[in-house]
């Protein structure tokens, strides 16, 4: 399902959550994004919580 953004849009979405540390580029022939580590962190401790079923 598409979500109608204009390149430029997520371009600049993408830049956006990179640049607070959300988003960090990997890969090395095709650029891909993984979440960075306070991201993962935040995740971890959501996950070890108890009291949600899944992760966001």
């Amino acid at each position: 399902m598409g979500a109608s953004l204009a390149v430029s849009e997520v371009q600049a979405l993408t830049a956006e959550l990179c640049g607070r540390g959300i988003l960090v580029a990997s890969g090395q022939r095709e650029t891909r994004y993984e979440l960075g580590a306070s991201e993962q962190a935040r995740y971890r401790e959501f996950d070890n919580d108890g009291s949600a079923a899944t992760t966001p």
